[in-house]
């Protein structure tokens, strides 16, 4: 049965209902009360050292040590949230948690910590009660059986509501968040009341249409970490050479992107990315050639991982333009059978095609393998030296996964 309630619900209370759970561990906080002498000396610190300690904290402890005084109060209100992602979502419409048919939902979920896990994050679902809302989450520390608590939000919109909780306690953490994951094709970014994203690195996008991708790129900073956008929900969408170009994009760390990219040769040449895979629709095999010499000549971007560029190519490409003036070898039996579990792993994770290795003129002990199928060309630093044996061993570079 669900706990269920009537309210006018306020988000604010949330962290009474359930907090983040601890930030910092039992032997951080050990270590702290050491350093600061105890909580037994905590009026004698003053305001700045009171509120670094505060920032350790946990939610429901900053809750209990600002109900102390009005002093600490005001302390703990000066310390923003943390939340370390925050995620917005809708069209979820199977969720048999809490309840076995379809419905229409929109999510929030907050993780409180860099690892995806129950104790960790707190998700709320808001879907439609005829005229009101019914908000519905799953307090796994009180409730062990997993019984969703419900509560009812009269004369409102889910979807809007679900934004608001989002935007309410992106303000709680004074919008400091490292990551965020936005997947709401019902309600535009236009509609948000957000302000710019300054410590965000890790985005998940989906939108349906550009000019919404570009509003969510003007509250982030030009250097991100990991960039993922999926396929909006639009026929034929591209992402224009124009939007490709803005500067998140080009010095990302890690991109993504499920929709059909329109890159030329030259900003797929400036990619400052590790970790790069995209839907190719302009890229050259002249342009790829480029990419793969700048590397082999000790050009390439710094700490280069993997390339997957998907596009289909015909069945009797003999390749010859990709490896044009590149000293290479082709796989042979002998080479997989030297090295099996390398090559089975990565044909697990960039499929089966001609694979090549190619030296690097800096280092002839570091190679790329450059893998070419009729649906993708894959480019990856696999040889590596060893500096030990001095010899070349090989390792599949970990593919993007911006979970």
């Amino acid at each position: 049965m669900l706990a269920e309630e009537e309210t006018d619900f306020d988000f604010d209370g949330l962290e009474d209902e359930f907090g983040p759970y601890p930030f910092a561990d039992y032997w951080d906080i050990k270590e702290l009360s050491e350093f600061i002498g105890g909580f037994e000396k905590w009026n004698l610190l003053n305001v700045l050292c009171k509120t670094r300690v505060i920032g350790y904290l946990d939610e429901k402890t900053k809750i209990r040590l600002a109900r102390c005084s009005k002093s600490d109060y005001d302390n703990v209100k000066m310390v923003p949230a943390y939340i370390h992602t925050i995620s917005l979502t809708d069209n979820q419409r199977m969720r048999f948690e809490y309840q076995w048919e379809p419905f229409d939902n929109a999510t929030v979920k907050f993780q409180f910590g860099s690892c995806d896990d129950d104790r960790k994050h707190v998700e709320l679902v808001f879907s439609p009660l005829g005229e009101d809302t019914q908000l519905r989450w799953i307090d796994y520390e009180r409730h062990r059986d997993g019984a969703p608590v419900s509560h009812v939000i009269r004369k409102c919109n889910y979807s809007e509501e679900a934004v608001k909780c989002a935007e309410q306690w992106l303000k709680k953490c004074k919008f400091g968040v490292d990551g965020i994951d936005v997947q709401m094709v019902n309600n535009p970014p236009q509609n948000y009341s957000i302000e710019p994203l300054p410590f965000c690195q890790n985005i998940r996008l989906r939108a349906n249409s550009e000019n919404e991708l570009r509003w969510w790129m003007g509250k982030l900073p030009e250097k991100i970490k990991n960039i993922h956008i999926y396929e909006g929900n639009r026929d034929d969408a591209v992402l224009s050479a124009d939007f490709l170009s803005l500067p998140q994009l080009m010095n990302a760390q890690k991109i993504s992107f499920h929709e059909r990219c329109a890159y030329t040769d030259q900003q797929f040449l400036d990619l400052k990315s590790k970790m790069i895979r995209f839907n190719s629709m302009h890229i050259t095999d002249k342009g790829i050639n480029q990419f793969i010499r700048r590397w082999v000549n000790g050009g390439g971007i710094e700490d280069f991982g993997t390339a997957e560029l998907l596009a289909a190519r015909p069945e009797n490409d003999n390749h010859t333009e990709i490896t044009f003036g590149l000293a290479f070898w082709e796989w042979n039996p002998k080479f997989k059978q030297d090295n099996h579990e390398f090559c089975q792993k990565f044909g697990r994770l960039h499929g089966v095609g001609t694979c090549y290795q190619v030296p690097s003129r800096v280092d002839s002990l570091q190679s790329l393998t450059v893998c070419i199928s009729t649906e993708c060309v894959t480019i990856s630093a696999t040889g590596k030296r060893d500096p030990r044996q001095n010899r070349t061993t090989f390792e599949v570079p970990s593919v993007i996964d911006l979970r």
